[in-house]
Protein backbone atom coordinates (compact mmCIF):
# COMPACT_ATOMS: atom_id res chain seq x y z
CA UNK A 1 0.00 0.00 0.00
CA UNK A 2 1.47 3.33 -1.08
CA UNK A 3 0.32 6.92 -0.98
CA UNK A 4 -1.88 8.83 -3.40
CA UNK A 5 -1.14 12.56 -3.36
CA UNK A 6 -3.35 15.33 -4.77
CA UNK A 7 -1.85 18.81 -4.66
CA UNK A 8 -3.82 21.98 -3.93
CA UNK A 9 -2.63 23.33 -7.29
CA UNK A 10 -3.69 20.21 -9.23
CA UNK A 11 -5.49 21.22 -12.47
CA UNK A 12 -8.46 19.05 -11.44
CA UNK A 13 -8.77 21.02 -8.21
CA UNK A 14 -8.68 24.28 -10.20
CA UNK A 15 -11.44 22.95 -12.48
CA UNK A 16 -13.63 22.03 -9.51
CA UNK A 17 -13.03 25.39 -7.86
CA UNK A 18 -14.35 27.18 -10.93
CA UNK A 19 -17.41 24.97 -11.07
CA UNK A 20 -18.26 25.02 -7.36
CA UNK A 21 -17.12 27.97 -5.27
CA UNK A 22 -18.08 26.29 -2.00
CA UNK A 23 -15.40 23.69 -2.54
CA UNK A 24 -12.76 26.45 -2.33
CA UNK A 25 -13.21 26.49 1.44
CA UNK A 26 -12.51 22.77 1.62
CA UNK A 27 -9.51 23.02 -0.71
CA UNK A 28 -8.01 25.91 1.27
CA UNK A 29 -8.59 24.32 4.67
CA UNK A 30 -7.28 20.88 3.70
CA UNK A 31 -4.51 21.84 1.28
CA UNK A 32 -2.64 18.95 -0.31
CA UNK A 33 -4.11 15.55 0.49
CA UNK A 34 -2.38 12.24 0.97
CA UNK A 35 -4.68 9.26 0.54
CA UNK A 36 -3.98 5.57 0.91
CA UNK A 37 -3.17 4.00 -2.46
CA UNK A 38 -4.66 0.51 -2.52
CA UNK A 39 -2.92 -1.55 -5.18
CA UNK A 40 -4.07 -4.92 -3.84
CA UNK A 41 -7.66 -5.19 -5.00
CA UNK A 42 -8.33 -8.53 -3.35
CA UNK A 43 -7.26 -7.42 0.13
CA UNK A 44 -9.16 -4.16 -0.32
CA UNK A 45 -12.47 -5.93 -1.04
CA UNK A 46 -12.02 -8.35 1.86
CA UNK A 47 -11.41 -5.46 4.25
CA UNK A 48 -14.39 -3.57 2.85
CA UNK A 49 -16.59 -6.60 3.48
CA UNK A 50 -15.25 -6.83 7.03
CA UNK A 51 -16.07 -3.15 7.57
CA UNK A 52 -19.65 -3.25 6.29
CA UNK A 53 -22.23 -1.91 8.78
CA UNK A 54 -19.78 -1.49 11.69
CA UNK A 55 -17.72 1.39 13.06
CA UNK A 56 -14.30 2.16 11.66
CA UNK A 57 -12.70 1.31 15.01
CA UNK A 58 -14.26 -2.16 15.18
CA UNK A 59 -13.46 -2.76 11.50
CA UNK A 60 -9.80 -1.96 12.13
CA UNK A 61 -9.66 -4.43 15.03
CA UNK A 62 -11.23 -7.20 12.97
CA UNK A 63 -9.01 -6.51 9.96
CA UNK A 64 -5.92 -6.68 12.16
CA UNK A 65 -7.10 -10.00 13.54
CA UNK A 66 -7.64 -11.28 10.01
CA UNK A 67 -4.17 -10.14 8.93
CA UNK A 68 -2.66 -11.94 11.92
CA UNK A 69 -4.67 -15.07 11.17
CA UNK A 70 -3.33 -15.00 7.60
CA UNK A 71 0.26 -14.68 8.77
CA UNK A 72 0.64 -11.03 7.86
CA UNK A 73 -0.93 -10.87 4.41
CA UNK A 74 -4.52 -11.25 3.20
CA UNK A 75 -4.41 -13.20 -0.07
CA UNK A 76 -6.79 -15.63 -1.78
CA UNK A 77 -4.51 -18.56 -0.90
CA UNK A 78 -4.22 -17.69 2.77
CA UNK A 79 -7.95 -17.03 3.17
CA UNK A 80 -8.91 -20.23 1.34
CA UNK A 81 -7.13 -22.29 4.00
CA UNK A 82 -9.68 -21.36 6.63
CA UNK A 83 -13.21 -22.72 7.06
CA UNK A 84 -15.96 -20.29 7.95
CA UNK A 85 -15.81 -21.46 11.56
CA UNK A 86 -12.23 -20.24 11.93
CA UNK A 87 -13.11 -16.84 10.48
CA UNK A 88 -16.02 -16.70 12.90
CA UNK A 89 -13.61 -17.21 15.77
CA UNK A 90 -11.97 -13.83 15.17
CA UNK A 91 -15.34 -12.07 15.42
CA UNK A 92 -16.69 -11.99 11.86
CA UNK A 93 -20.40 -12.53 11.36
CA UNK A 94 -21.62 -15.63 9.55
CA UNK A 95 -22.75 -13.70 6.43
CA UNK A 96 -19.41 -11.88 6.20
CA UNK A 97 -17.54 -15.19 6.41
CA UNK A 98 -19.67 -16.51 3.56
CA UNK A 99 -19.14 -13.37 1.49
CA UNK A 100 -15.36 -13.42 2.00
CA UNK A 101 -15.07 -17.10 1.14
CA UNK A 102 -17.40 -16.69 -1.84
CA UNK A 103 -15.37 -13.75 -3.15
CA UNK A 104 -12.17 -15.72 -2.61
CA UNK A 105 -13.53 -18.67 -4.57
CA UNK A 106 -14.59 -16.35 -7.40
CA UNK A 107 -11.03 -14.98 -7.60
CA UNK A 108 -9.32 -18.36 -7.36
CA UNK A 109 -11.61 -19.98 -9.95
CA UNK A 110 -11.16 -17.14 -12.40
CA UNK A 111 -14.83 -16.21 -12.27
CA UNK A 112 -13.65 -12.72 -11.30
CA UNK A 113 -10.26 -11.58 -12.57
CA UNK A 114 -9.54 -8.30 -10.82
CA UNK A 115 -6.83 -7.33 -13.33
CA UNK A 116 -9.45 -7.49 -16.08
CA UNK A 117 -11.37 -4.61 -14.47
CA UNK A 118 -8.65 -2.08 -15.27
CA UNK A 119 -9.51 -1.43 -18.95
CA UNK A 120 -13.28 -1.58 -18.46
CA UNK A 121 -15.60 1.40 -18.23
CA UNK A 122 -16.81 2.41 -14.78
CA UNK A 123 -20.21 0.85 -15.45
CA UNK A 124 -18.81 -2.45 -16.73
CA UNK A 125 -16.24 -2.76 -13.93
CA UNK A 126 -18.96 -2.09 -11.37
CA UNK A 127 -21.23 -4.67 -13.00
CA UNK A 128 -18.51 -7.34 -12.75
CA UNK A 129 -18.00 -6.60 -9.07
CA UNK A 130 -21.70 -6.55 -8.23
CA UNK A 131 -22.09 -10.01 -9.76
CA UNK A 132 -20.22 -11.43 -6.74
CA UNK A 133 -22.41 -12.00 -3.69
CA UNK A 134 -21.35 -9.80 -0.79
CA UNK A 135 -20.09 -6.94 -2.97
CA UNK A 136 -22.67 -4.19 -2.87
CA UNK A 137 -22.92 -0.81 -4.53
CA UNK A 138 -20.84 0.97 -1.87
CA UNK A 139 -17.98 -1.56 -1.99
CA UNK A 140 -17.97 -1.46 -5.79
CA UNK A 141 -17.82 2.35 -5.77
CA UNK A 142 -14.98 2.33 -3.25
CA UNK A 143 -13.10 -0.14 -5.44
CA UNK A 144 -13.42 2.12 -8.46
CA UNK A 145 -12.36 5.13 -6.39
CA UNK A 146 -9.53 3.69 -4.29
CA UNK A 147 -8.13 0.80 -6.33
CA UNK A 148 -8.82 1.72 -9.94
CA UNK A 149 -8.51 5.46 -9.17
CA UNK A 150 -11.33 6.43 -11.49
CA UNK A 151 -11.81 10.19 -11.77
CA UNK A 152 -15.59 10.46 -11.65
CA UNK A 153 -16.94 8.47 -8.69
CA UNK A 154 -19.67 9.99 -6.51
CA UNK A 155 -20.45 7.80 -3.46
CA UNK A 156 -24.02 8.92 -2.84
CA UNK A 157 -24.61 6.28 -0.15
CA UNK A 158 -21.45 6.82 1.90
CA UNK A 159 -22.08 8.19 5.40
CA UNK A 160 -18.77 10.03 5.75
CA UNK A 161 -19.22 11.70 2.38
CA UNK A 162 -22.83 12.65 3.11
CA UNK A 163 -21.90 14.16 6.46
CA UNK A 164 -19.43 16.48 4.71
CA UNK A 165 -22.00 17.19 1.99
CA UNK A 166 -24.62 18.26 4.56
CA UNK A 167 -22.06 20.54 6.22
CA UNK A 168 -20.79 22.14 3.02
CA UNK A 169 -24.18 22.80 1.45
CA UNK A 170 -26.06 23.43 4.69
CA UNK A 171 -28.81 20.98 3.83
CA UNK A 172 -30.56 17.98 5.30
CA UNK A 173 -31.57 16.61 1.91
CA UNK A 174 -29.08 13.87 1.18
CA UNK A 175 -31.29 11.85 -1.13
CA UNK A 176 -29.46 10.30 -4.06
CA UNK A 177 -31.36 12.48 -6.52
CA UNK A 178 -30.50 15.69 -4.65
CA UNK A 179 -26.81 14.82 -4.25
CA UNK A 180 -26.42 13.76 -7.89
CA UNK A 181 -28.12 16.94 -9.10
CA UNK A 182 -26.02 19.30 -6.97
CA UNK A 183 -22.74 17.48 -7.63
CA UNK A 184 -23.25 17.00 -11.36
CA UNK A 185 -21.00 20.01 -11.91
CA UNK A 186 -18.11 18.10 -10.33
CA UNK A 187 -17.92 15.77 -13.31
CA UNK A 188 -15.53 14.60 -14.71
CA UNK A 189 -13.55 14.94 -11.45
CA UNK A 190 -16.06 13.87 -8.81
CA UNK A 191 -13.48 11.58 -7.23
CA UNK A 192 -11.14 14.46 -6.40
CA UNK A 193 -13.96 16.42 -4.75
CA UNK A 194 -15.02 13.27 -2.92
CA UNK A 195 -11.55 12.68 -1.49
CA UNK A 196 -11.43 16.27 -0.26
CA UNK A 197 -14.82 15.80 1.39
CA UNK A 198 -13.51 12.72 3.19
CA UNK A 199 -10.50 14.67 4.41
CA UNK A 200 -12.68 17.57 5.57
CA UNK A 201 -14.52 15.05 7.72
CA UNK A 202 -11.34 13.37 8.96
CA UNK A 203 -9.71 16.72 9.83
CA UNK A 204 -12.66 17.71 12.02
CA UNK A 205 -13.75 20.65 9.85
CA UNK A 206 -17.39 19.64 10.26
CA UNK A 207 -17.26 20.58 13.95
CA UNK A 208 -17.87 24.21 13.05
CA UNK A 209 -20.25 25.85 10.56
CA UNK A 210 -18.98 26.09 7.00
CA UNK A 211 -19.62 29.84 6.88
CA UNK A 212 -17.53 30.40 10.00
CA UNK A 213 -14.60 28.51 8.49
CA UNK A 214 -14.99 30.43 5.24
CA UNK A 215 -14.77 33.78 7.07
CA UNK A 216 -11.69 32.69 9.00
CA UNK A 217 -9.89 31.62 5.82
CA UNK A 218 -10.83 34.91 4.15
CA UNK A 219 -9.33 36.87 7.06
CA UNK A 220 -6.11 34.87 6.85
CA UNK A 221 -5.82 35.57 3.14
CA UNK A 222 -6.44 39.31 3.70
CA UNK A 223 -3.77 39.44 6.39
CA UNK A 224 -1.03 38.05 4.15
Amino acid sequence: MGLWVIKRDDPRVAYLEKKDKRLSTVFDAVGDIVHEDFSDGYSFVVQEIVGQMISGHVAEILCNRLVNLCGGEITPKTISRFPASELRNIGLSRPKCQYILGFTEAVLSGELVLADLEPLSDADAKKRLLAVKGIGNWTAQMYLLCVLKRDDILPTGDKAFLAAYKWLYETEDVSRAAVEKRCAKWSPYSSVATLYMYHANAYGLLARPWRELKKELAKKRAAR
